[in-house]
């Protein structure tokens, strides 16, 4: 019995016809990693549907990142689901041969996994991060990697004291994400919109910086003092080229009024956000692009009170 990853261009469904094993039909797994199906038909916690080689487990994920780690006793996975393939990290060889359970059996999979807070992940690969929250309640804590880019999200609801957020890479040399050998910055926000204050981190075990399928576990506390960015400016668009609507980012120091405007290759402005406000931190708009030609165009940001070459702009290429 094996587990595949496959890379799809879109969306599709893949039937598999054959006779179909006993669910407790023994399952060889190797040290290390291993991309390995859950075919019961029962939903069961990883603690309960892994408990033949529970010892064994250093880490199991799903591929939305969430993850349980048994030395922590810590469990952020959805209940294991048939026709879904697991990640599963083994100190050594072992057998797995799972439970026939009394688990509920749920037809539509799909509207029973968690969300990822409106986030998509840049690519596949990711870092387990469990962390250890000191004196934050609610709001959202934000992982951003080396490009201003959100790599990772995590929604709170006030009661954690830890948290299992998963470090997004980049899924080629270039592009949102992490790089390996990055190291993590976080950042604390009340809701998308609202400023961002940045998070002090102390690294109690585990891997020091971003490494495929790595582990860290990581103390976060509010800093201080929050983003006060010297300057103002577009910081990134994604993606970029686009084939429809762009994501700008930028930071801009609070109270100071700022447009946004796009133009096109011959200097005509063609869209403006108006009247914006800075908050201080990091923010997002979207351009959607769905009524103008392929091309060339440039984002242009320019904050009242300042002179014209303070303004700072991006280069933005269409493309259909």
């Amino acid at each position: 019995m094996q587990g595949y990853l496959m890379k799809m261009q879109d969306f599709d469904s893949l039937f598999i016809q054959g006779d179909r094993l006993p669910v407790d039909t023994p399952l060889m797994l190797n040290e290390n990693w291993n991309l390995t199906p859950y075919y019961p038909d029962e939903e069961l916690p990883a603690e309960e549907a892994l408990a033949t080689i529970a010892e064994n487990v250093i880490i199991a994920k799903n591929d939305q990142g969430r993850f349980w780690y048994p030395e922590q006793n810590f469990n952020n996975m959805d209940d294991l689901q048939i026709g879904q393939a697991y990640l599963i990290k083994l100190e050594e060889s072992d057998t797995l041969i799972y439970p026939l359970g009394e688990g509920v059996i749920r037809r539509d999979r799909s509207a029973h996994r968690q969300a990822l807070s409106g986030f998509t992940p840049p690519g596949p690969d990711n870092h387990s991060i469990l962390l250890q929250i000191n004196g934050i309640i609610g709001g959202e804590i934000v992982l951003r990697d080396d490009k201003n880019e959100i790599s990772g999200i995590l929604s709170l609801d006030g009661t954690e004291e830890r948290a299992g957020i998963a470090a997004w890479g980049q899924p080629g040399i270039s592009g949102p994400g992490y790089a390996v050998g990055e190291s993590f910055r976080f950042f604390w926000r009340t809701n998308s919109e609202s400023a961002e204050r940045k998070l002090e981190m102390a690294i109690v075990k585990g891997d020091k910086s971003w490494v495929t399928n790595g582990f860290s576990l990581i103390e976060l506390k509010l800093s201080e003092v929050a983003i006060s960015p010297d300057e103002y400016g577009l910081i990134a668009s994604f993606p970029n080229p686009f084939n429809s609507k762009v994501r700008l980012t930028f930071r801009i120091e609070s109270g100071i009024r700022f447009q946004i405007a796009i133009f096109n290759s011959t200097g005509a402005m063609i869209y403006e956000f108006k009247s914006l406000m800075g908050n201080g931190g990091y923010s997002d708009l979207s351009w959607d692009a769905s009524d103008s030609p392929s091309g060339l165009y440039f984002a242009r940001i320019l904050a009242e009170g300042h002179q014209s070459g303070m303004s700072d702009y991006q280069k933005l290429l269409l493309i259909r």
